[in-house]
């Protein structure tokens, strides 16, 4: 038998049918002492539980590998200059479906993530006498608005307060303390199950643009 998304089934009946033969009256010739007691009952329905949840996390975890990809997508479209593409990438990140067990969209959190990884990739190209991926930060934290100027203080505040994580230097780090707030849970904005797609398309895009304005200023050299 095959199952949803390839999954090898856990069982040949669904759910449903398995708490209907709970259910029946026992006609199978068992001992006279045999009881089907509640503990046998709540057995088999943590079994069911426990499946549905196993094949809820697998279908989460594919909707944030896809909002991965076409994120990643769409930073190689900011980055060439192919904004027809980009919005089209940007869009299906943004339509990612809200995430139950995560409370999240999957589109918001992996935009977040990779203007994260993209202050990772120069630290950890960055030699030890320099900090010129801590300028080039600041530079674009410095024009950055909205949404993306919070999402990069709160990745430069996470630097700064766990730098040996992060291999920031020690003088790395007093800069960042000296120089960013960690930003207040009022200012984060917040996206409820009910908020648009535009709304998370808006979000996504000024992040990502903020994510390629930090790279081309430092991998390039460009402003």
């Amino acid at each position: 038998m095959h199952c949803l998304t390839g999954l090898h089934c856990l069982t040949s009946v669904s759910p449903v049918a398995i708490v209907d033969r709970m259910d029946a009256p026992n006609t199978m010739d068992f001992e006279d002492d045999f009881e089907f007691d509640d503990d046998y009952r709540d057995a088999g329905l943590e079994s069911v539980l426990a499946a549905s949840e196993d094949l809820n996390d697998r279908l989460n975890k594919g909707r944030y590998e896809g909002a991965r990809n076409v994120i990643s997508k769409a930073i190689t479209a900011l980055e060439s200059g192919d904004q027809e593409r980009a919005d089209r990438m940007i869009r299906l990140a943004a339509k990612q479906p809200w995430t139950e067990g995560f409370g999240e969209f999957p589109g918001i959190a992996e935009a977040g993530w990779a203007l994260f990884q993209e202050l990772m990739d120069a630290i950890e190209a960055s030699a030890q006498d320099t900090s010129s991926w801590l300028d080039d930060a600041f530079a674009v934290l410095s024009t950055a608005t909205g949404p993306s100027r919070y999402e990069l203080t709160a990745n430069l505040s996470v630097l700064g307060q766990a730098p040996e994580t992060f291999d920031v230097t020690p003088h790395e780090a007093r800069q960042l303390r000296r120089r960013i707030k960690e930003p207040s849970r009022s200012d984060k904005p917040v996206f409820r199950e009910e908020s648009t797609i535009e709304e998370r398309e808006q979000y996504i895009r000024a992040v990502l643009e903020t994510a390629v304005a930090f790279h081309t200023r430092h991998w390039h050299g460009e402003e």
